[in-house]
């Protein structure tokens, strides 16, 4: 008798297996003999590194010029919507002096309707020569916008309590918008004073600064910095009203003092992600006043001198998703 009752146990067993394999079955999705999906599981919540974006060709004319001054006189010219600057180095003037060959992006280019793109004729081929110059390279403000920079570097200048990219500067100003820099080179020729742990934070690689209402809707992508040259920082914030709706992509900040320093309480709505930071001197991302909407994504640093991530008053507003921080 016992011998029936095990079987019996056994054939009741087997076939409640058998429908929990044909349950599986039915859940699992299957690609050349490949799983690729198990339905009723949750996936994963990180997108893998996010793709070049594709953006919309240039309405309007096109127009191709040789001198800094044209391409500044162009930039007012509402007709057109692409700009090419002939490949080679240009020296230019500090933006903050607003000269002929400043990189002054402000009111005079604001009246404008249509969007712009300006480029060199090759990814790379232009190169903004500050000679030494102090302070900026390029600035945005008094409500410039929908304008597109791709490809630029800039070279030799010595940054002073600003950056050598600037957005707004003063809170009584018109907020610059809706700007895309994409493809752009700052290297150890773009000096500054601080890229020591003990030195002063006040030179920056890309400094988003106040102006009314909040510099918004930036995007950068494939920004490649290298701060040895004395710089504090790849990206900082600070002064309000702050910058908000920003998206930083694939960027790589070389030897800064902190490679990002998140520092204005006004500032919401920043996204990092897939950015690469070696070797801060001090920390590689510095979060000083909580607020609210801020994103590292797939960030990674590596070699950084004291904390990697350090938020002194807590990462409330803060969400680090799938970064690896040393």
């Amino acid at each position: 008798m016992s011998n029936t009752t095990d079987i019996a146990t056994l054939k009741k067993q087997m076939t409640a297996v058998t429908a929990r394999v044909t349950t599986l079955e039915g859940q699992v999705k299957t690609l050349d003999g490949r799983v690729t999906k198990l339905e009723g599981t949750t996936p994963p919540t990180t997108p893998p590194t996010t793709p070049p974006t594709t953006p919309p060709p240039p309405s309007g004319a096109s127009t191709r010029v040789t001198s800094v001054e044209a391409m500044l006189t162009a930039l007012t010219d509402n007709n057109l919507g692409e700009i090419v600057l002939q490949n080679g180095s240009y020296k230019v003037d500090s933006a903050n002096n607003q000269n002929a060959t400043s990189l002054w992006i402000a009111q005079q280019t604001a009246s404008r309707t249509r969007p712009v793109l300006v480029r060199p004729d090759t990814p790379g081929g232009v190169t903004f020569d500050g000679s030494g110059t102090s302070n900026g390279g390029i600035t945005f403000a008094e409500g410039a916008h929908d304008q597109r920079w791709e490809g630029f570097q800039f070279a030799n200048f010595r940054i002073d309590q600003t950056g050598c990219i600037t957005i707004g500067g003063w809170a009584d100003r018109a907020a610059p918008h809706h700007i895309t820099m994409r493809n752009i080179k700052i290297p150890a020729s773009v000096k500054g004073t601080g890229n020591t742990a003990q030195g002063y934070a006040t030179d920056h690689a890309i400094y988003g600064s106040a102006s009314a209402g909040g510099a918004h809707d930036f995007l950068f992508e494939d920004i490649d910095i290298d701060c040895s040259g004395g710089l504090a920082s790849g990206f900082h914030f600070y002064h309000g009203p702050n910058c908000f709706s920003w998206i930083m992509r694939r960027f790589r900040i070389n030897k800064a003092q902190q490679a990002l320093i998140l520092w204005d309480s006004s500032m919401h709505d920043m996204v990092f992600e897939d950015g690469t930071i070696i070797s801060s001197t001090w920390n590689a991302v510095t979060y000083h006043d909580p607020t609210s909407g801020n994103v590292l994504r797939r960030v990674t640093s590596t070699g950084s001198g004291q904390t990697p991530l350090y938020a002194p008053n807590g990462q409330s507003g803060l969400v680090v998703d799938s970064c690896s921080f040393a």
